[in-house]
Parts: C-alpha cells; structure tokens; sequence
C-alpha cells in the first residue's frame, strides 16, 4: 500500500497510535496548522481499545492529506515499520501521537534539507519536565555539519521524533525498527541511520514539544518503573547486544556512538537481573544461562570496544592491558559455564 500525495509533496509523517485519545486530537491539530501544506501524514492505529481510529478517521474523512491504518496491535516499532513500508516520498519525519511540533517545523526542516543537501535534518526539542515545566535542548553547533557522529552522540536526542531523514538512504540499506525489543527500538534505528549519514544540519529553534511526563502509563514510564516481566528486558538487552557489536565494527568515527551501545546493553542487562528475582530457582538458572549464550565467542567484546577506543584516543599502554584482562575473563566466563551445566 502507498500513500497518495501530489507532485510537489516531499515530506511524509509517521505517526503511530495506541490508546491515544486524550491526546490525539491536540497532535493532529498541530499537523494541520503546519505553514507548509504539501505533506502527507500517515497514522498506524495499533489496535487501540480506546477511541483513537474514531478520531483517526473523522480526520482522515476531511483531509486527504491524511491516511489512518489499522493493524493488530504490535507495538511502536511495528506500527512505524508499517508506515515506512508505504513513504514515497523524499523525505520523511517521525511523530508521537502524544507529543506536539511547531506551525514552522516542517517548512524550516525541509528548506535546509533541500538547500544543503544533507543527509539528516536535526531539531532542539522542549522536553516536559516531571514537575511540568519544559526544559529546551541545546546544541553546542548548529548548521551544516560534515562527520557528524560526535556531534550526535553528544547532543541529540537519540529517539527518532524531531529529525528530518532522507528516504533513499532509510531504503539502500534496509534500517527498520527492531521489533523484537521492547524500548530503545528506536534508538536503534536512529543510530543505524547516523552510522550511514555524511552530514548533518542542526536546526537552532526548539521546533517540537515532547510530553515525555504527561502520561504516567506509556511503555516507558513503565518500563522505567520496571513494571514488566524480565523476558522483556532481557530481550531489549539481547538486541542492544546485537546494536553493540555492530558499532564497535564501524569506522573509528562512531567510537562514541559504540559506547553509547554498550551503556545501553548494560543498562538492559541489570534491569533484566534485577526482575529475575520474580522468578523461580529454575527460571533463574534458564536466566542466567540465557545470559551466557548471548556473549557466547564474544565476552571479550566489552573490552575489545575499550582496547579500540583507548588507541583512538592515543593511550595503547592501556589497550595492552585491556587486552590481557580480555583473555583472563574468556577463562573465568568458561569456568562460568562449567558451572551453570551443573
């Protein structure tokens, strides 16, 4: 399925929907007031239980500009995988159903796309704050920018709202949100898009408002409040495993974005621990034994991304060092094995 849209349209919107009827209608009013008018917007319902298609389609009953699909609910990542499958045009955009964007944004992201010709169009965010006020984002650079994975890696929000990216190159190599996580989906898909982007173009004026705060019962706040089972954790800590070993065989000019995914596989790791204490002694053995088989051939990894990154920075006294504990710990995880196999 395609969107249809006119000649002069280069600009689609992903927008997936779940159970969003408090704040859908505020979202869809902020598209419409857009100063550029040549834009296509598709919604992915998600199997909402709420009235969020109704809303949807009296929308879409109006605007042609609109198109809502329905799917069975299958979370965030496969709902905006879906409306990747069906953008045709140049660019495209992502935004989240609870979260509002500025009459300017699309008409300011696509005149320095298509005057710099840049891979990436990147804008600050108003980020809600716990206790309800906004906090804006700061670049330490704006405008064009050649090389940019530290640049990213140190000042941009590494979700995928508030970025403009270029459809040719979302399609040459294939990126999709990994659906087999929970959360961080897609902090995977922004970073596996960074890897392949040559420059950059930072946008100055805080463009997009995200509602991180406004509602207590997303999947992060959740996710966060380590609300679910330990199978979820555990398989968000396997796929940033996967992200991980994927950076660290990168160029050396995304050496910060490797260790942003080794932080990240860490994190899921220790959550992932701590929820096995709900589980049985039995299920804790499969757990841990779980954990082994993912580092199986690759427990040095950890130290291999160090070992790279202290040559990097010009200090191989500590990457030899590294290098011996690496061989020491390959030891220690085989004496884990035997262990577990008991």
């Amino acid at each position: 399925m395609e969107c249809e849209h006119s000649n002069a349209c280069k600009l689609s919107v992903i927008i997936p929907v779940y159970n969003s009827e408090f704040f859908l209608e505020r979202c869809v009013c902020s598209l419409l007031s857009q100063t550029l008018r040549e834009w296509v917007a598709i919604f992915v319902n998600d199997g909402s239980t709420d009235q969020s298609k109704t809303i949807l389609e009296k929308y879409a009953a109006t605007d042609a500009r609109i198109t809502v699909v329905d799917k069975e609910n299958g979370g965030a990542a496969s709902a905006r995988n879906v409306g990747l499958d069906m953008v045709t045009t140049e660019y495209v955009t992502m935004l989240d159903a609870d979260d509002v964007i500025q009459e300017t944004m699309f008409e300011k992201m696509l005149a320095v796309a298509c005057r710099s010709n840049c891979d990436l169009v990147v804008v600050p965010s108003k980020v809600q704050q716990n206790n309800g006020c906004y906090m804006e984002q700061e670049y330490e650079r704006y405008g064009l920018i050649q090389e940019p994975a530290k640049f990213l890696f140190r000042n941009v929000y590494r979700g995928p709202v508030a970025k403009l990216y270029r459809r040719d190159i979302i399609e040459r190599y294939k990126i999709r949100m990994p659906e087999d996580m929970v959360m961080a989906e897609d902090y995977v898909f922004v970073v596996s898009y960074w890897t392949r982007s040559q420059s950059v173009y930072a946008l100055s004026e805080c463009l997009y408002r995200y509602e991180y705060a406004e509602n207590p019962n997303s999947l992060i706040h959740r996710f966060c409040r380590k609300e679910l089972p330990y199978s979820a954790y555990q398989k968000n800590a396997e796929a940033a495993w996967r992200v991980y070993r994927f950076l660290c065989s990168a160029e050396k000019n995304c050496i910060e974005l490797s260790k942003w995914a080794y932080e990240l596989y860490r994190d899921f790791w220790k959550m992932s621990l701590n929820s096995m204490r709900h589980l049985d002694l039995e299920e804790q053995r499969a757990a841990l034994k779980s954990y082994v088989s993912v580092l199986e051939g690759d427990f040095g990894q950890h130290l291999t991304f160090f070992q790279r990154f202290f040559m990097y920075h010009r200090y191989p006294l500590v990457s030899r060092i590294l290098r011996s504990i690496k061989q020491i710990l390959i030891k220690l995880k085989q004496i884990f094995r035997k262990f577990l196999s008991r």
